[in-house]
């Protein structure tokens, strides 16, 4: 299982590679010894094409009509260990709890800040472009918590909406 890196975006000019000690979270990495950690255990894309039925005055009731992309989905499912940990603050859930809270766009990334890189699979990667005819960013719509006490974890849930500014 490869590392799968989630980041977010501020200045015009930030990359992966500039945020990657600032605004970056690295899951699925390997580690040695009994500590903190992030882990992604599930990826699900859910594009929604648009169907429209035809239904105009002498027509065939089952003419239908593909209307394209509405909706891009990404729901990512993992957890996060040692939820209390000794040695301070878990610094995977205060990284995430700070970009919940924070505004999810800004003036220099309009259609979204974050952005999604799989060591595995990278043509599942989403970098933000913030000008040109590609323009593209992953939006922050929502996450979901579930706190196991027994297993000192938390699980997450979290939604993000691949925004492209043409209202898919």
């Amino acid at each position: 299982m490869g590392i799968i890196k989630i980041f977010r975006f501020t200045e015009e000019t930030d990359t992966i590679v500039s945020v990657e000690s600032t605004d970056t979270i690295e899951f699925n990495k390997n580690t040695t010894t009994k500590t903190k950690n992030a882990f992604i255990t599930e990826v699900k894309f859910n594009p929604t094409d648009g169907v429209g039925n035809n239904q105009g005055a002498e027509q065939d009731l089952g003419d239908q009509q593909a209307l394209g992309l509405v909706e891009d989905i990404i729901k990512i499912t993992g957890f996060i260990s040692q939820r209390n940990a000794d040695s301070g603050a878990n610094t995977f859930l205060a990284t995430m709890k700070e970009w919940k809270n924070d505004p999810k766009i800004n003036d220099n990334w309009e259609l979204g800040r974050f952005g999604y890189a799989d060591a595995d699979d990278t043509t599942d990667d989403l970098t933000p472009v913030r000008i040109g005819a590609n323009q593209v960013g992953l939006l922050w719509e929502r996450i979901e918590w579930t706190t196991d006490f027994k297993g000192n974890r938390k699980m997450f849930t979290l939604y993000f909406r691949i925004n492209r500014g043409d209202g898919s």
